[in-house]
Order: C-alpha cells, then structure tokens, then sequence
C-alpha cells in the first residue's frame, strides 16, 4: 500500500516505495533501476553470486526462453483527497514500467489507528461514504479506460448499511470491489467469524447494481487451508478469492488450493517432515529472488530497510520453528543480522536441526496447527477457526465482548493511567531514600 500524499510530495518516497518492473521480455534485468543504499547493504558478499544467479537463472541478455509474466499488476494506494489520489496513481504509472500496471486499488479496509489518523482506509468509508466515492469516480473517471480502478472494503459496523454502501461505490464507478468478511472494529486483536453470508449479499448487490451478473467481486478473510478456497467460493458466489495472513506463511496455497487440507480438523494432511521441507524451500527461493532483485525499503529504514522486509518475511514463513528454537529466532531478529548473507546461514543452521537429527515429529510444538503464523494469536484451546484470542475484552465462555471506538479508547486511557499510577508508586520509596540522604548530608 502507497500513501498518497507522501508518494506525491516526496520522490525519496517515490523512489523507496515503488518497484514495478517489466520482466515479460529476455534480458529485463539490464533494465532495472540502480540499486538503492538500502538494497546494496542486504546484498553485502552476494555481489559476485547474484551475477551467478542470473546465469544460473539463464538470464543473460540472449536469452529468449526465460521471461516472467505476473499480471493482473496492481498497486493499492490510500487517501481522502480525489486529487491528490489521482496525482499518485497517474505518478504511478507513469513511474512503472509501460503497461505494467493494469489496476489502481483504493485502501478502504485499514482498520489501523495510522488510518484513523490519516483519514483512509476503513475509517474514511465508515465516516464518510460519499467522499470515498469521490475518490473512486475521481479516478475511474481521469485514468486511462484500461486500467482498472477497485476498491479493497470491509463490512460496516451495523448491517443494515451493506446494501448501500456496496451500490454506492458500484454507482461511483469501481471496476471491481473486495470485500473484507469482517468490521472496522474486528481488526488484529478483535477477530471474529468471517461473515461469508455478508459477503455474499454484497455480491448479489453488486451484481444487481451493476446490471452485469458477472461483476467481480473478490471474497476476503477467513482463508487457512487451501480447501477453504473452494468452500469459500461456492458459499459466497464470488469471482475470487483474497488471502493476506495465510499467504505470507504458504505463498503457495493457491497453486496447492487441491490438496488435502481439512478446515474441519484444523490440520493439514501433510506430514510434518513435508510441511517443514516445504517452508524452508519457500524461504531459500524468496531468498534467492531477493538476491536478484531486492526489495524496496519502504518506511523500514534508509540503510536496513530492504533488510527489514526480506527478515519480515522469513519470519512469517520460519515461524513455527524460529519460535522452537528461541536462540535462533533471537539470531534472526539481532540488529546485527543485517544481510541476506547472514540470514542464509541462520536459515540453513535451522534447517540443519530438523534435517540431521532422528526427530519423533508428533512430539514437536511446531508440528500442532497452534504453531502457525496464521494461529499466532488464538489461545491453546481454540474451538473456533476463525476467532483469535483477545486479552482484554473476552468475556467467560469465549464470547467477545463487542466494544465501540470510544469504548476501547477509554479502555486504552485506563490501562495508560494504571502503568503510571504503578510506576510513580515505585518511584516513593526511591525519592523518599534520596531525601533522607540529602538530609544527612546536610547535618
């Protein structure tokens, strides 16, 4: 996601945030972009094997058989103000690569208080629909017919205003809606249920709306297994389906979405052995992909920040066994762990654990459903799938209390006041020390 209005006042922000490349021709790496301070540091000791990897990639500018193509491409950015968006998504594409880009994405499902402040994402939809719909005619309007303009959404807090705020951003000129099965307030520490059936009255409205039976509407949230796919497709009548959280541990599910995976036990049938061979084959290949083109550093850093986002996402596919063998993890996580170089080896050194030793693979943490990255915030007794643990608003049974903004607010002012009401009740015996001190100095 690209904040508009930093994107359009600052081309450092331009620069760190934006990375479109035309691949779909031989020789498109002779075309990238010169490195960033903050790629070059995460390359340190690789510059001689990256030029191997492009080789051994059969890369070379003669090449005619190994190109990549990955579209539909298309960049989410997030705002209130119709022309300033408009000036971020026409500095987009003119920025990317010549047809690179065939869609626009409008951010109006961020639940994050960064949001609230900014004025985008779920909080500018709950707030204030009609300027939301501004911006999305703004930009349907004013960019070129074949670039998509759509809209990433959630649920609204009461129900009742599904209808209209599905047809609203139909009429306002969206090309295509995903919807989020969850509310503002349903964020990280608040999940509940994925609302399928609402997902799938949003469809029908669209559908409706539009006067075209197809509309593309994309279902969102809930997605674990890759059987959830299909199930999720058939209950909601939608053209697609959305992961997020999954994703970043399994970016493969949708290329295995026909394996045997139960939702209802809450397990894979994979072996654990398979499973872990999977996952660390997913972290060396992104790791190798890194090499070749680094990632952006984004907002993680002048120097470390593409770092940053390579470590973020070892994290997420490494998970459960980082957190079996906390030494590595905290390896993982050092400051000084600033390179893709050092990464391989504590990736390797994790991968040696399980590889070299006789292991009874049942008796691991890591090989319980409760040790993934998907789980990481669910209790260890979890008789929902898609219902996380919250430590401050659930209530005896495993129901969740439902909180307003202005509730969980107060809630938060609370729990501020009593951290200083203990740390100034700490502080007494300490200032009173120091002044029987003083006074004896002074006798």
């Amino acid at each position: 996601m690209i904040h508009a209005t930093n994107f359009v006042r600052d081309k450092t922000f331009q620069a760190n945030h934006l990375d479109v490349y035309d691949t779909s021709s031989s020789g498109w790496y002779t075309n990238l972009p010169p490195l960033l301070e903050s790629q070059k540091a995460a390359l340190v000791g690789l510059e001689d094997y990256r030029t191997e990897l492009f080789d051994k990639h059969d890369m070379d500018a003669d090449s005619t058989t190994h190109t990549i193509r990955d579209a539909p491409l298309v960049v989410q950015i997030a705002g209130h103000d119709p022309d300033t968006m408009l000036e971020a998504a026409q500095l987009i594409l003119e920025r990317a690569a010549p047809n690179a880009v065939q869609g626009i994405d409008v951010n109006l499902g961020c639940p994050q208080t960064i949001a609230r402040k900014g004025n985008y994402g779920a909080h500018l939809l709950e707030q204030d629909l009609d300027q939301a719909c501004r911006v999305i005619h703004k930009l349907r309007t004013h960019l070129p017919f074949q670039v998509g303009v759509s809209a990433k959404i959630r649920l609204p807090l009461e129900e009742r205003d599904l209808d209209h705020r599905i047809a609203s951003l139909v009429h306002a000129g969206a090309d295509l809606l995903t919807v989020h099965g969850r509310t503002l307030v349903e964020n990280k520490t608040a999940v509940q249920h994925c609302k399928l059936d609402q997902i799938a009255r949003a469809v029908q409205i669209a559908r409706q709306t539009s006067g075209n039976p197809t509309y593309p509407v994309v279902a969102n949230g809930g997605i674990e297994f890759a059987s959830d796919i299909p199930r999720i497709l058939e209950t909601t009548g939608a053209s697609a389906v959305m992961s997020s959280e999954a994703l970043l541990e399994h970016p493969g599910i949708f290329a295995q979405a026909s394996e045997s995976e139960s939702s209802q036990n809450q397990q894979p049938q994979q072996h654990p052995n398979e499973y872990m061979e999977r996952q660390f084959r997913y972290a060396r290949e992104y790791m190798e992909w890194a090499i070749l083109v680094p990632p952006v550093p984004g907002s993680l850093g002048r120097r470390g920040g593409s770092f940053n986002v390579i470590r973020g996402h070892l994290f997420k596919f490494l998970h459960r066994y980082l957190m079996e063998h906390p030494d590595l993890r905290d390896a993982m996580g050092d400051q000084t762990t600033c390179t893709i170089a050092i990464a391989q080896t504590i990736v390797h050194q994790l991968y040696e654990r399980y590889h070299t030793n006789v292991i009874q693979w049942d008796t691991l943490v890591s090989s319980q459903p409760e040790s993934t990255w998907y789980r990481r915030h669910r209790g260890v007794n979890t008789q929902f799938i898609h219902r996380r643990k919250t430590s401050h608003n659930e209530l005896p049974g495993g129901t969740t209390e439902q909180l307003t903004m202005e509730e969980r607010k107060e809630r938060a002012r609370q729990r501020i006041q009593k951290l200083r009401d203990t740390k100034q009740g700490a502080r007494l015996p300490e200032l009173a020390v120091k002044g029987a001190v003083e006074s004896s100095a002074a006798i």
